[in-house]
């Protein structure tokens, strides 16, 4: 099977100009920008044609590109397309879909054109055509002679009522469906022959069998992601399937550098391994590196190597202490259960150099393209004179746990990332000898929730190979629910680090009672934890983990009823070890903060009707007409409102008073006011500022303490785009 390989061009982006792209050129009703939406409509086309093309962007944040490398990047794929979306437009009188192809326009780039003219004007209402220029990033001289190339000015966002449908998600949902379609037609069977795909199918079982001394691939340079796509593509191109040694010359660049050689060691016997980075300080990798279920040998020591090359310096390693029982997935160590072959091992003080993989959030299927790059040794090598090496071939099989693809790997490349561009699918592990293939634990949103767990709030996640299956990650354009409930939980998770230290497994005893748990949960507040959980493990297949401490369901209830009976030490002594064993168990954590974040909306709800009361001011950035906060002022709030306290209802002291002194600080409500309307107020000023408050309120011997707190909390939540709804709308 083959895929067309595609380009959309986002227009604009950045804060400064590239040649003659300016950063932004539309803006409508409300402030929204023609930059965002046209990145925003991109990606959304992106999702919807992945499940048959390889969709690359030109820019995938907030960055800008000058015409003439927007064309370079199509030009450097072959790409069968290459749409350039725009959202312009000066005169709110003229709303209009016009789609631009260049004078010397090819019959493949006017049919793309005619294509997107009919249907995304069906959705826009505008009437429009298709106009010829020149214009720098689809001028015909700038393209492989076999690309469609062309610019859609979708709507003009000048016009008031086009500026507000365009704010609106759904419909640029619409938009995003409409333009999927036109180019789907132009790309597919019957229609004006395009530039030669770049992805092929998957070859057999022959070369994946076949182990040989790795050469270096002549040519392979890269710089970027762009440059990277281009190479692999080529790659597939030229010889279907590809296997080199990475040269030394790439191993500073993404993804060589964020790619490391493991030595795993329990102080007699060493082996070889892979893992990568996902967070600044923190390597994904497969669990038997770091334990052995059949034998019980477990790495006591690992030295971590990025962007190893024998030949030349690249990066500092490190050696660190480990007791390899914790670092792998429950599943792995209690059962060498092979979907959950995945280990996590925290690097502190190697942070990463060139950027981190995002974990894919959809599903994929075969005949998708991918490749696995990691530190295979050769039989009869000198292992400590091979560097990294890189495969790439299509996906042959894929199923609920595991995908399969016939490419060269040998021992020590186990751990290694099986991915496209920066979104890794899997952590290849081992042959398959009866399917005949090598394979991976496929990444899926289970395991990605049990990475994040361990990995922290650092993880980014990112489109995966195909369109369709579930989405694991929350973002600004998720439902109102949905990003509150996200919002919570990450609040459990902060909460319980700064007040807990994480510790789900604490059971102990303070003034004569028993605590439980993250929340240090006592009385009844104990069965209604135990009673979420049991619900968690209900839904998660769980329920053998949650009984097995008790002896059996019964001895679990058991536990539960005299924890209702509000005695102050319910337990005993049998039964509060048998909680301290389950209390262990790692795959019901999140059951903790699952309930320690519907703890949280209760101090959520205070936060935002507190203003009610005119003796308590509001958080002055609160969206009063969406009734939102942001997640960074969700977590600042709360940990303000646990150390502060409500206070009294006349607002003199508790966080009430800390909000005075701060508005204070500011000149008070009027000149505050005014600063927040020119700008020179900002959100994450005010916040700090609040943070200040409570570091000075507090005993100076936890001075330092709470200005850590807060720091991390700038560090891990400063920017996420989420917000968090006191009353949520689906």
């Amino acid at each position: 099977m083959s895929a067309p390989l595609l380009v959309l061009d986002p227009g604009h982006g950045g804060n400064q100009a590239a040649g003659a792209s300016s950063p932004n050129r539309g803006a409508g009703e409300g402030g929204i920008l023609e930059k965002d939406v046209a990145l925003d409509v991109a990606r959304r086309t992106r999702d919807r044609l992945t499940a048959d093309h390889v969709v690359v962007l030109t820019r995938d944040s907030d960055s800008n590109l000058s015409l003439a490398e927007r064309a370079a990047a199509a030009r450097k794929l072959h790409a069968a397309a290459f749409v350039s979306l725009h959202f312009s437009g000066t005169d709110p009188a003229s709303d209009r879909t016009d789609v631009v192809v260049g004078k010397t326009a090819s019959a493949a780039s006017r049919a793309l054109a005619e294509s997107i003219l009919h249907r995304v004007g069906a959705i826009t209402g505008s009437t429009g055509r298709v106009l010829q220029a020149d214009l720098g990033q689809i001028a015909a001289d700038r393209h492989d002679p076999a690309t469609a190339a062309c610019l859609v000015e979708m709507a003009s966002l000048a016009a008031p009522s086009r500026a507000r449908l365009l704010a609106d998600p759904a419909y640029r949902e619409k938009l995003a469906e409409s333009l999927a379609i036109a180019i789907r037609e132009s790309t597919g069977a019957g229609a004006v022959p395009m530039a030669t795909p770049q992805w092929v199918g998957a070859q057999g079982y022959g070369r994946a069998a076949e182990v040989f001394t790795p050469t270096t691939a002549p040519g392979y340079t890269i710089s970027n992601l762009i440059d990277a796509a281009a190479a692999w593509a080529r790659f597939f191109v030229d010889r279907v399937a590809w296997e080199f040694s990475v040269p030394d010359s790439v191993l500073r660049s993404f993804p060589h550098a964020s790619i490391c050689q493991l030595l795993m060691s329990d102080g007699t016997d060493s082996f070889w391994g892979t893992g990568f980075y996902i967070a600044d300080e923190v390597l994904l990798s497969c669990g038997h590196n770091f334990y052995d279920p059949d034998t019980g040998w477990a790495a006591t020591s690992v030295e971590v190597m990025p962007g190893w090359s024998p030949n030349v310096s690249t990066f500092p390693s490190k050696t660190f202490a480990v007791n390899g029982r914790n670092l792998v997935h429950p599943n792995w160590l209690a059962r060498g259960d092979t979907n959950w072959d995945l280990s996590v091992l925290p690097v502190p003080g190697l942070p990463s150099t060139a950027g981190n993989f995002n974990l894919a959030n959809q599903s994929l299927s075969a005949s998708s393209s991918i490749v696995v790059c990691g530190y295979g040794k050769v039989d009869g090598l000198d292992d400590r004179k091979q560097g990294q090496r890189m495969d790439g071939a299509t996906i042959s099989e894929v199923d609920t746990d595991k995908v399969w693809y016939p490419m060269m790997t040998v021992g020590g490349h186990s751990g290694s990332p099986v991915f496209h561009g920066k979104m890794v699918i899997g952590v290849h592990t081992n042959a398959d000898r009866t399917k005949r293939l090598n394979r991976a634990v496929l990444l899926t949103p289970d395991k990605n929730d049990w990475i994040v767990s361990k990995a922290g709030s650092g993880v980014g996640f990112g489109q995966s190979l195909a369109g369709t299956g579930r989405a694991l990650t929350v973002d600004s354009n998720s439902t109102q629910t949905e990003q509150s409930a996200q919002v919570r939980l990450n609040l459990a998770i902060s909460v319980g680090l700064a007040e807990a230290s994480g510790d789900h497994t604490k059971v102990h005893h303070d003034s004569n009672r028993l605590n439980f748990g993250i929340g240090s949960w006592t009385l009844g507040r104990i069965a209604d934890v135990l009673d979420t959980i049991e619900r968690y493990a209900s839904d998660n297949g769980l329920t053998a983990e949650l009984t097995a401490p008790f002896g059996d369901q019964a001895g679990f209830d058991a536990v539960k009823a005299a924890c209702r009976t509000g005695v102050a030490e319910p337990l005993t002594a049998a039964q509060e070890s048998q909680l301290k064993v389950m209390a262990r168990v790692q795959s019901l954590h999140p059951g903790q903060d699952l309930h320690l974040a519907n703890d949280l909306k209760v101090d959520l709800d205070w936060l935002g009707s507190s203003g009610t009361n005119p003796a308590i001011p509001w958080y002055p950035f609160i969206d009063g007409g969406m009734g939102a906060i942001s997640e960074i002022a969700a977590h600042v709030l709360v940990h303000a409102l646990h150390q502060s306290g409500r206070g009294l209802s006349d607002g003199s002291n508790g966080l009430p008073k800390r909000f005075k002194e701060v508005i204070a600080g500011f000149g008070g409500e009027a000149a505050m006011g005014t600063a927040m309307a020119a700008g020179t107020l900002t959100e994450r000023m005010w916040l700090d500022a609040l943070a200040a408050r409570i570091v000075a309120s507090v005993k100076p011997a936890y001075a330092t303490g709470v200005t850590n707190r807060y720091a991390k909390l700038f560090t891990d939540y400063g920017s996420s785009s989420l917000s968090y709804y006191f009353t949520p709308q689906t």
